[in-house]
Parts: structure tokens; C-alpha cells; sequence
């Protein structure tokens, strides 16, 4: 008996032990997607609407729509279901302040567009609190041209290609990809200047490699440009260096007349006229007119012991004397030790005359 009640034991804990190895393991339910919703088109697949009801698929890919995933699934014949409602990766942003590194981890947004980082994209869905992460990385293009045929409809849903060109139907660009193997769409939308702010954070360095706003002012390099971009959605880089003014000595001759109507130089003289300023300035390419009339302190002291590299974010402009709005005096500061002539005329933005 006593051998009996040892195999009984044996069994029982050992089938208690297996019980433990055996048992599943909670998973989120999957849910099959019910594709038959959608009517393929011939040639073309399904036809999805824009409707965004973020769902995460098995594949671990987000899809703006339930549609979307049935396309994929119908094109790629893999079997696809839903995991869950939502994107598939967490995009919590707690925590992310508003002064991000410039560290590049890539994350791809449900908008198309390759973020920096996760901070710079939580920085985005501040604007748009619908914005998704889709996946980590950068952003695939989706170019699948499968169906698409030589003749286009008018129909205008713009899409950019990697050549930085818009065309105005994925069909239309399909048609230039046969020219062009490698042409890629880049997003979804008529192409935007590429501008590259994705990856500036709000502090900037005090490099000086200015650039051309499309408002006139120049910025001392592309980070700052990029902080008043995101004051101005509009704004976009004309050129690379700084704005070209127009040259205030056009059409003066070398002769100057006796007429005394003072301006004050850059270089915080005092000429007679326009004429004898011009003369001055065929020797001095970076003078400029800063006032009419005779000098009379127009210039602001600016201390710039003390500053750091990296300047910070604060929008306080000042005009420099080379006509240049510079972000804040940290920037100006950066700026004089290329130019130590260089003087703060007036704090705000420079005018586009400064006289």
C-alpha cells in the first residue's frame, strides 16, 4: 500500500507542476477585421476613405482604417487581423518638455513625417492630438504601383515623389516611376520646401551659417529659423547666407553736392548726405545707414562676456548694424565675434530700410 500512496503523490504533484507549465498565457483578443465591408475595384483594389480609426494589425503595422488593412491583406495575401484599436506603439508623452536633444531615434508619425525623436514628435501632437506613432524608424513610403495603369483620371489627391515633385494622383506618379525606378512618395500631399525642422529642438547653438526667411529676416543659422517656423507655419528658407537688401547707393554719382542732410553710418559716424555715405561705403562693403540725421547714441550696449555656445530659445530680436534680426543678444553675441565692428542698433526686428 505504502508504494501505491508514493505513485498517487507522484502523480498528483507532478500533474500539479505540468498544470503550471500548461496554462496560456492572457493575450489581447484578436479580432478578425470584416473586410468583406469594402468592394474591390478591378485593377485598382479596395478603395479606402481618409476616415481615421487608427487600428493596429497582427503584422504590427498601424493602419489609418480597418479599410486599410483589409487592402494590405488583399494585396500582400498574408494573413492580417486586428490586434487592437489604436497604434500599435505607445505614444506616451508624458514627460517630453518642449526643449528636446538633438539625438536621432526616428519615430514615424501617422502624418507621414519622420520625427527626430520621440520628444520632437511629442512636441508635434501638442498642435495635433490626434497624431500617432505608427512605427519606430523612419517612415516607409508606400509606392505599391500594382494596378495602376497608364491612363489617369483628373482626379487631384497630390502626393510627393523623392524628387521633391508633386504629382497629382498616385497613378500619375506611377507612370513617371516606369521612367524611374528608384522614384520613391515620399508623403502624401503636395511637397512641402524642405526645411529639415523636425530634427532642431528648441535650443539652439550660437553657430553663425545664417540663412533667408521668407519674411526678410535673416536667421543667424537653421535652428533658429526653424523656431520662428514654428511661430509662423508659412515660413519658409528663400536662400542659404543672409537676405540681400537693396543696395541704397544704387544710382549716386561721384561727385556729392554741398547739401547737408546727415545720416548716421553704421560705423557711428555722422556724412553729410546719402552721396558722401556711398562714397564711404565703396571702401566699407558692410556699412550701412542706420538713421536719417546726425548719430546721436543710436546704439544699444550690448555685454557679451558670459554667454554660453548654446543660446537659448527666447524670441527678444535685436538689429544688428549689418541690418541682421538676430533671435536674442546671445545670437548677436555670436555673430560680433565674427564682427567685432558689429552694433546693436534697436531692439525688435531689423526694418526691411532701415532708414
Amino acid at each position: 500500500m505504502k508504494p501505491i500512496g508514493v505513485v498517487v503523490f507522484a502523480v498528483v504533484a507532478f500533474g500539479s507542476f505540468t498544470g503550471i507549465i500548461c496554462n496560456p498565457v492572457d493575450r489581447e483578443t484578436e479580432i478578425e477585421p470584416n473586410c468583406d465591408l469594402y468592394s474591390p475595384i478591378p485593377g485598382i483594389g479596395l478603395a479606402c476613405n481618409r476616415m481615421f480609426e487608427p487600428v493596429c494589425g497582427t503584422n504590427g503595422q498601424t493602419y489609418t482604417n480597418e479599410c486599410e488593412l483589409c487592402s494590405d491583406k488583399l494585396k500582400l495575401k498574408i494573413e492580417i487581423k486586428i490586434k487592437h484599436k489604436n497604434s500599435c506603439v505607445k505614444d506616451d508623452c508624458q514627460g517630453y518638455g518642449i526643449i528636446c536633444t538633438l539625438e536621432y531615434n526616428p519615430v514615424c508619425g501617422s502624418d507621414s513625417v519622420t520625427y527626430g525623436n520621440k520628444c520632437s514628435f511629442c512636441n508635434a501632437k501638442t498642435r495635433n492630438a490626434d497624431l500617432l506613432i505608427v512605427s519606430k524608424g523612419e517612415c516607409k513610403p508606400k509606392d505599391d504601383c500594382q494596378g495602376n495603369g497608364t491612363v489617369c483620371t483628373r482626379e487631384y489627391d497630390p502626393v510627393c515623389g523623392s524628387d521633391s515633385f508633386t504629382y497629382s494622383n498616385k497613378c500619375v506618379f506611377c507612370n513617371a516611376k516606369t521612367r524611374n525606378a528608384d522614384l520613391r512618395i515620399v508623403s502624401k500631399g503636395e511637397c512641402k520646401p524642405k526645411d529639415d525642422c523636425e530634427r532642431y529642438g528648441t535650443v539652439c547653438t550660437r553657430e553663425y551659417d545664417p540663412v533667408c526667411g521668407s519674411d526678410s529676416v535673416t536667421y543667424s543659422n537653421k535652428c533658429n529659423f526653424c523656431n520662428a517656423k514654428r511661430r509662423n507655419s508659412d515660413l519658409l528658407i528663400v536662400s542659404d547666407g543672409e537676405c540681400k537688401t537693396k543696395d541704397e547707393c544704387d544710382g549716386y554719382e561721384e561727385f556729392c553736392s554741398l547739401l547737408y542732410s546727415p545720416v548716421c553710418g553704421s560705423d557711428a559716424v555722422t556724412y553729410n548726405t546719402d552721396c558722401n555715405f556711398c562714397a564711404a561705403k565703396q571702401k566699407n562693403a558692410n556699412l550701412r545707414i542706420v538713421s536719417k540725421g546726425e548719430c546721436k547714441g543710436e546704439f544699444i550696449s550690448v555685454e557679451c562676456e558670459g554667454y554660453e555656445e548654446f543660446c537659448s530659445f527666447l524670441y527678444s530680436p535685436v538689429c544688428g548694424s549689418d541690418a541682421v534680426t538676430y533671435n536674442n543678444n546671445c545670437n548677436f553675441c555670436s555673430a560680433k565675434q565674427k564682427n567685432p565692428e558689429l552694433r546693436v542698433v534697436s531692439k525688435g526686428e531689423c526694418k526691411k530700410q532701415m532708414y
